[in-house]
C-alpha cells in the first residue's frame, strides 16, 4: 500500500464514508487478519478495521477473530483455538473504479483499464521486493496473469525468431559451401 498511486486505485465503498475511523478520503482496508490486531477506537466504539495505531492483544484478537466463519481463508488448516499459530497468512486488497476523473466505469473505460493495469504491473514490481528469508510474499489477480502471459508468450516468439535465424544461416552455410561430389 506504499505505492504513491495506490489512493487512487484502491476501493472506496459507500460503507467507508460512515466508516469514522476511516472517513471519506481513506481506502477499504485490506481483508486481513491483520484488520483484528490493529483496532481503531472512536467515541468509545471500537472498529476492528486495521487502521489502529497500537497491537491489540494478540490472544484475544485471535480468539474473538477465530468464532468468524471467513477466518480459516487467512490462515492454514493447522490453526485452531487450542493451537494459535500458523504459516500461512493471507490478506485480500481491494481496488476500485471509477478512477479519479472518470464519471463512471464507461468513461473512457479502455484508458481506466490500462492506468490499472500499468499501476497493478508496478505494485506487483514493488511487492517481490517484500520478501525476505523468513516471509514469502506471493501475490496474483487476473491482470497479472495476463502481463506474465503476454511476457512470456513475446519471449518464446523472440527465442523461436532467433532460432530460426540461426537455423536458417547453419543450413545455408553447410549447403552453399559443402563440395559437389
Amino acid at each position: 500500500m506504499q505505492h504513491p498511486q495506490f489512493h487512487q486505485f484502491c476501493w472506496k465503498p459507500l460503507e467507508m464514508l460512515r466508516d469514522l475511523p476511516l472517513g471519506p478520503s481513506y481506502c477499504s482496508p485490506p481483508s486481513s487478519l491483520l484488520s483484528y490486531l490493529y483496532p481503531s477506537e472512536r467515541g468509545g466504539k471500537i472498529y476492528y478495521d486495521g487502521m489502529g495505531p497500537d497491537l491489540a492483544d494478540i490472544q484475544g484478537s485471535l480468539s474473538l477473530a477465530i468464532t468468524h466463519p471467513q477466518f480459516y481463508w487467512y490462515v492454514d488448516e493447522s490453526l485452531s483455538p487450542e493451537h494459535l499459530s500458523s504459516s500461512l497468512l493471507r490478506s485480500e486488497i481491494h481496488f476500485g473504479a471509477p478512477l479519479p476523473s472518470y464519471y463512471s466505469l464507461q468513461d473512457r473505460a479502455d484508458e481506466q483499464r490500462s492506468r490499472f493495469k500499468n499501476f497493478v504491473v508496478q505494485y506487483a514490481d514493488i511487492l517481490a521486493n517484500q520478501s525476505t528469508s523468513q516471509v514469502k510474499v506471493l501475490y496474483g489477480g487476473t491482470e497479472l496473469f495476463d502481463d506474465e502471459v503476454r511476457h512470456t508468450f513475446h519471449n518464446d516468439m523472440m527465442l523461436a525468431v532467433i532460432s530460426g535465424a540461426c537455423i536458417t544461416v547453419l543450413v545455408y552455410v553447410l549447403t552453399s559451401f559443402s563440395g559437389t561430389v
